[in-house]
């Protein structure tokens, strides 16, 4: 078997011509060009599928994917956005004094753009007084489980049948016609939703009782909404 290069009209070698051996008959088979760039077109195709994937680019911006309604990505790009503000110990969390040392311009702008994009079907301003009619008679800060979770039933973060809401990262991807004040999902752990991932107390013991007053993380996010006038 012998062969030679096959070159492009640049002379840029581009393969490799393999002339076979003549078989018993003295009749040589069909000759054969292999490319030498079968591992980029490969890498092409792996990056397209790994760009189609739900997790949202790093190049994308929070506008460019709630343009989109891309609604899930959009969620994970805005609490990258408030870790990227308020992480101050680069745990992948904001617990409650992190919330507090946020800027009102960075909830702001963020509750803005949410409505701008959704026409104003989603958003911290929209979920402020969704949690307004459920906690208006209580003092800043406080709560009772029974009056949060329904406040999170009408936002479609939680149901009846669950003790606490099992949203996934895949079922943000998943949504069909999203409750009104569905997103931004109150709160992220490490990049990923966590156990109580709308600002329930992750004490167990409060969970028990519908009656008991407590104070979690997401009455402080509903606390700062109010101060900063969202």
């Amino acid at each position: 078997m012998s062969g030679g290069a096959v070159v492009n009209k640049n002379g840029e070698l581009v393969g490799i011509l393999v002339e076979a051996d003549k078989d018993a008959s003295g009749n040589k088979s069909s000759s054969l060009a292999i490319p030498i760039n079968l591992y980029p077109q490969w890498q092409a195709i792996r990056n397209s599928q790994r760009l189609s994937s739900p997790l949202p680019s790093p190049n994308q911006t929070l506008e460019q994917l709630l343009a989109a309604k891309k609604w899930g990505q959009a969620n994970d790009k805005t609490w990258e956005i408030l870790l990227s503000k308020g992480d101050s110990d680069k745990s992948g969390d904001l617990d409650s004094n992190e919330l507090l040392s946020l800027n009102c311009k960075t909830l702001a702008d963020l509750d803005l753009a949410w409505r701008k994009a959704s026409n104003g079907r989603y958003g911290f301003r929209l979920q402020r007084s969704i949690y307004n009619k459920y906690h208006y008679t209580l003092p800043p800060r406080e709560s009772r489980l029974y009056l949060y979770t329904e406040f999170a039933k009408e936002l479609g973060w939680f149901n009846d049948i669950q003790q606490v809401s099992t949203l996934s990262i895949s079922s943000l991807y998943n949504q069909k016609n999203p409750n009104l004040g569905f997103y931004p999902i109150w709160f992220v752990d490490r990049g990923q939703l966590g156990q109580y991932p709308f600002g329930l107390p992750s004490d167990d013991n409060l969970l028990r009782d519908p009656g008991s007053i407590w104070e979690s993380r997401g009455t402080i996010l509903s606390d700062m909404l109010k101060r900063c006038s969202i």
